[in-house]
């Protein structure tokens, strides 16, 4: 039956030559139509029936236009998709819904009023851009119904602002039976054009391009998906290549750097109570990260370029383009020659990046070369020590400003997650046990815990570290917890426990006993994969372990863990243990390593990479006893 539908509404809108807008009742007629050609059951899931924008740019202005047609089969569907979503610049933007309406299974008309469209907040908190989101909440629709929106999005270029660009992917998540995308243009804006898609076919003339795809279905989601990299698009944008989005963006830069008297003063204060070049390093890093609280700045005029870094250092704020440029001018004041490179966070894959365009970006870091090596700092990450990559920005699509280089990708380490354990426990002739333990959190890993327990109270803190221990040690326990490395922005955060165990054996039936390096077994128990459709990336985390095992000189162990050297391609698993006796107290050492390097995983490959972390996870109990 789907079939069938497929082939009727192709037979309806075969081939056409450009993309038809429509609005008010020509857009009614047109989704009635469906409606009437539509067999009940059809459609198992939420199924697009018509998706068109068209392009015109005008005397330097350009306005998008856009509809819509959704048929909805099922009560999941309509509890679930009855709306819109409708993405727009608000600095430089102006939308209009032009026609809005669901129609019943009965074709009674339900129209969209001002109450049900409410606009929110779209970027998060480090980024520059002011997008906003439209939501349209479609009235009365049932299942068995449609849902039809028309709307525009208009903006004037200007010699401020010169640039624009648009992207669409016509795969998305839902079947889509016709999708058509054009775009013309005159001499007041030359457009480039991008195609990553295999799903469209495009027609490119001089001033105009179209293209268009039917029966196009729903891409497979997954456990992981960046979509942004995983679906192919079309993109339309002002700049020839990327070497003019630079020309667009450096300039204010540049300006902004140069205007900065009150530098020098507080790098010759900061040079006062730093030793070396290192610690000069950490003491502006941490004083732009920590002293410049973050403020969102990117009113009209200053969407993609930073204030005054004069400005920044009077105001004590400033968002990351403002950050930026002050970062960039206190470094180079110690002669260090950092650069502005621009970030697309959502974006990891240089080569689905699709036409050069200003708008692929969204945030802005500071990259520099220092005794041979290259770091890229985030002053608006207060957590993360300067010589490691804050996490949220590792691997992604980055334009660096100051050089001939096109894409590129901000560097990731080989170990994301490093953490170290070392527990020291004494076993009691009862059979309870003392344990302390001391966790090393490094770098990534350290600005993690930091930023989970920064805005907490010293009570609240202890308490998060000891729910941490009852997620991956024993839940039954009551450690006690000392930390340190909270309020600092340096490369490791330590905590300090104390555990009382009661006994949980009885030693006269026998010495068996296993430990199950929980901290090594809670990293593997986080690592697992669960992609099928996808390939995904794995940011690597390496443990080391000690243990020191202290019992009762009587029991007379004579059966230890075995040592271990289990290499693959993954990953890595050793350990090693040596044994001392004592007058009343003997001591068994135990050292364990586990390395799983950061990589990309095909698709095919996550079942072996999973069946890896279960050997590892099975031999991770250190077992020792005595046997008669």
């Amino acid at each position: 039956m789907r079939s069938k539908l497929f082939l009727l509404l192709s037979l309806l809108l075969t081939l056409p030559v450009s993309a038809e807008f429509l609005q008010g009742d020509a857009l009614i007629a047109r989704a009635k139509q469906f409606a009437s050609e539509l067999e009940p059951d059809a459609h198992s899931a939420l199924t697009g029936l018509e998706r068109t924008y068209k392009v015109e740019v005008k005397d330097n202005k350009v306005t998008v236009y856009g509809h819509k047609i959704w048929f909805y089969p099922t009560t999941a569907s309509v509890q679930n998709n009855a709306y819109e979503s409708i993405y727009f610049n608000q600095l430089n933007e102006q939308l209009t819904v032009l026609t809005a309406a669901s129609i019943t299974p009965a074709g009674k008309v339900n129209y969209v009023n001002e109450s049900h469209q409410k606009v929110i907040a779209e970027d998060t908190y480090n980024t520059f851009t002011e997008t906003e989101k439209m939501i349209v909440s479609f009235p009365a629709v049932e299942v068995g119904g449609i849902t039809l929106i028309a709307y525009k999005i208009e903006e004037t270029l200007t010699p401020e602002r010169p640039f624009w660009s648009i992207r669409s992917y016509p795969q998305q998540t839902a079947d889509m039976l016709n999708y058509s995308f054009e775009a013309q243009w005159d001499d007041s804006a030359r457009l480039y054009f991008d195609n990553t898609s295999e799903l469209v076919s495009c027609e490119q003339q001089p001033a105009r391009v179209f293209c268009h795809a039917v029966n196009l279905e729903a891409a497979e989601s997954d456990s992981v998906v960046n979509w942004g990299d995983q679906l192919g698009q079309i993109t339309l944008s002002t700049e020839p290549d990327w070497q003019a989005v630079k020309a667009q963006v450096r300039p204010g830069f540049v300006n902004a750097i140069e205007n900065n008297q009150g530098v020098q003063p507080l790098v010759d204060e900061f040079a006062d109570s730093a030793d070396g070049k290192q610690a000069q390093i950490q003491r502006i890093f941490e004083f732009v990260a920590r002293d410049i609280r973050y403020v969102s700045r990117s009113e009209a005029g200053y969407d993609i370029v930073p204030h005054n870094v004069d400005e920044t250092i009077d105001n004590r704020f400033g968002d990351c383009k403002d950050k930026s440029a002050l970062l960039i001018a206190m470094l180079r004041a110690i002669n260090i020659d950092a650069e502005p490179v621009l970030v697309a966070t959502k974006r990891e894959r240089p080569g689905m990046a699709g036409a050069a365009a200003v708008g692929l970006f969204d945030h802005v870091v500071v990259c520099f070369n220092f005794a041979g090596q290259q770091y890229c700092l985030d002053p608006t990450d207060p957590y993360t020590q300067w010589q490691s990559t804050s996490d949220w920005i590792q691997g992604r699509v980055a334009l660096n400003l100051s050089n001939d280089a096109s894409l590129t990708t901000i560097p990731r380490p080989r170990y994301r997650w490093q953490l170290t354990a070392q527990s020291d426990i004494t076993i009691t002739p009862e059979g309870g046990q003392q344990e302390f333990v001391t966790l090393t959190f490094l770098n990534e890993y350290a600005s993690l815990m930091r930023q989970n327990m920064a805005g907490l109270s010293q009570p609240k803190r202890l308490e998060y570290m000891v729910d941490v221990y009852h997620e991956v040690a024993n839940e039954d326990a009551e450690p006690v917890f000392e930390i340190s490395g909270v309020d600092t922005m340096s490369s490791r955060l330590t905590t300090h426990s104390e555990t009382i165990y009661e006994p949980y054996f009885n030693p006269q039936q026998g010495i068996s006993l296993a430990e199950n390096d929980s901290w090594l077994r809670g990293e593997l128990s986080s690592s697992w994969l669960n992609n099928e459709v996808y390939g995904q990336f794995y940011p690597g985390f390496l443990v080391e372990s000690e243990y020191k095992i202290q019992v009762p000189h009587e029991w007379a162990l004579n059966r230890f863990p075995p040592d271990l050297n289990l290499e693959h391609q993954y990953g890595k698993l050793t350990r090693s243990y040596r044994f001392e006796e004592g007058d009343e107290l003997d001591t068994l050492y135990v050292s364990t390593t586990l390395s799983m390097p950061s990589r990309y995983l095909a698709v095919e490959e996550i079942k072996a990479f999973n069946d890896l972390l279960n050997v590892f996870y099975k031999q991770a109990p250190i077992t020792f006893g005595h046997d008669s």
